[in-house]
């Protein structure tokens, strides 16, 4: 039984060693539940181009909050 090398690395896998979906959003560094949120958009982008991994994901941006947020 050949063992399989490890997939760290998605751009020079040939296609039939593609990685599945789920290992391409652990190597493209995303998370479960934002996966979740927005499964049919990451989706569509794995199913697109299955080799590439996507860019990793802008910081969260801060919410200004103002007084109505104590109450």
């Amino acid at each position: 039984m050949a063992s399989r090398p490890e997939a760290t690395d998605m751009t020079n896998l040939p296609e039939e060693h593609a990685a599945s979906f789920e290992e391409w959003c652990k190597l493209s560094g995303l998370d479960r539940h934002y996966v979740r949120r927005n499964y049919a958009t990451i989706r569509r982008r794995y199913d697109a181009d299955p080799l590439t991994p996507m860019p990793s994901l802008p910081p969260p941006s801060v919410k200004q909050r103002d007084r109505y947020d104590e109450l």
